[in-house]
């Protein structure tokens, strides 16, 4: 099926049944969980009963909250386990899967959320020697793949790699150049693996959402000439939230008909 953006995914979700009960006991990682998106997306999970493990970089106090929520939460969800990796470093990446080795000695994992990035708002010209596109590419397009690559040779068929995009991949604006240019190879690298892992039954599926204010934006985007500039254009009347976006991730790790 086509990469497909979040509004999609949440229109298909009100005519699919949702919360099948395959997520039950389920080994998820999810990435940059400490806040935002990754937080929400690591809860959700949780609450229909996956074993999750919470990735941050600097906010451990945020992954220990987000770990704190899951384990609190009834039912038979938990968190196993808290890794911490700068993923600028790949070779930090590589030492990271040892901590979820030994959180699942067996070396089984059944969902990696690929969430963590960074975003960059800067003119090209203003970046010379290219540091801010450098990082941009290595976090949110490299990292991804190697994590997914990582996540692939502990899967079955059955596994799923979920990419967590961004309109920028698609529709994008001035200053957000190495930004759009990630996200937009992340599309294509999800069409991409989910073709070449098909044979043996892993999907990779991509969530992309639009304008979701998080703790780090949630007052710009909540001044009334940000929502005056937004609303307008988007068909629901409101900005996104975590808590949608999680809704979405849920329902792609459930859908097993999707993928790419």
């Amino acid at each position: 099926m086509p990469f497909t953006t979040i509004a999609r995914l949440l229109a298909a979700a009100l005519l699919v049944p949702h919360g099948s009960g395959l997520l039950a006991g389920k080994r998820v990682l999810v990435t940059g969980a400490s806040g935002g998106l990754g937080a929400a997306i690591a809860k959700k999970l949780g609450s229909l009963d996956a074993r999750v493990i919470v990735h941050y970089n600097t906010r451990h106090e945020g992954a220990l909250a987000t770990a704190a929520a899951i384990n609190a939460h009834p039912g038979d969800g938990a968190c196993d386990g808290i890794v911490q990796c700068d993923f600028r470093d790949r070779g930090a990446i590589d030492a990271m899967w040892a901590d979820v080795d030994a959180a699942w000695p067996d070396r089984a994992l059944d969902v990696l959320v690929n969430n963590a990035g960074v975003v960059a708002k800067v003119a090209a010209e203003d970046d010379p020697r290219l540091a801010v596109w450098d990082e941009c590419l290595q976090v949110n397009l490299h990292a991804p793949l190697q994590l997914a690559l990582e996540a692939r040779r502990r899967m079955v068929a059955g596994g799923c790699v979920v990419m967590i995009s961004s309109i920028h991949g698609s529709s994008s604006v001035e200053w957000m150049t190495a930004y759009a240019a990630s996200k937009a190879a992340l599309d294509r690298l999800t069409a991409g693996l989910s073709s070449e892992w098909a044979p043996d039954g892993v999907r990779v599926v991509g969530v992309a959402p639009g304008i979701v204010p998080v703790e780090r934006t949630a007052e710009a985007l909540g001044t009334a000439e940000a929502q005056a500039l937004w609303l307008p254009h988007l068909p629901v009347g409101r900005m996104g939230a975590a808590d949608d976006v999680a809704d979405a991730v849920a329902y792609v790790c459930d859908a097993t008909w999707l993928s790419g």
